[in-house]
């Protein structure tokens, strides 16, 4: 398994924004779709990884 930081750390900076920027709803909506893009992109790559162990 080989974990990206950047991802976790950018992950972390956009959850910051989140909740600096609760009044603004656009900010707010564009940080959490990036959120979960990038969840989504690292859950991706450890499922790759894990089913080339498995196979």
């Amino acid at each position: 398994m080989c974990f990206k930081p950047g991802l976790y750390q950018e992950a972390g900076f956009f959850m910051l924004l989140v909740i600096r920027n609760r009044k603004q709803r656009l900010i707010n909506s564009i940080s959490f779709v990036t959120l979960i893009y990038q969840v989504g992109l690292l859950s991706f790559f450890y499922f790759i990884e894990n089913r080339h162990k498995v196979i």
